[in-house]
């Protein structure tokens, strides 16, 4: 079980979407009319991987990026394409979608809850 909780977390310091949506103009922002479209997220996170990911939104708000990842060799893994059956679309096609800083104060995670219903507290602060 450390094994892959020890792997869960190098993944995601290695393949990092903020990071890669940093590099591409995409800053994370509550305000929804800078924010981006789903397009925008996923072109600049296929740019560094070079794979698609799922996007997860409410409320026009993203709240969770997911990349998915196949084994290669002993202990590697290597970043896949999003599977067609489970990718999610949110919203309409060119809507301005917010995208949550990854450090949020407690009055902004608040907001957030309450506006997509959703407790981003675990999620950001991991």
């Amino acid at each position: 079980m450390n094994d892959y909780f020890r792997t869960a977390l190098r993944l995601r310091q290695e393949f990092e979407p903020y990071r890669a949506m940093k590099k591409a103009g995409i800053v994370a922002s509550l305000d929804r009319s800078r924010g981006f479209t789903v397009k925008d997220v996923v072109a600049a996170i296929q740019k560094e991987y070079g794979v698609d990911v799922q996007v997860k939104c409410q409320a026009n708000m993203i709240y969770e990026i997911v990349m998915y990842f196949a084994p290669q060799g002993r202990d590697g893994y290597v970043p896949i394409d999003v599977p067609d059956e489970i990718r999610h679309k949110c919203g309409k096609p060119n809507a301005k979608l917010g995208l949550p800083p990854k450090n949020m104060s407690d009055a902004e995670l608040l907001e957030l809850k309450e506006s997509i219903g959703y407790d981003l507290n675990e999620v950001i602060k991991f």
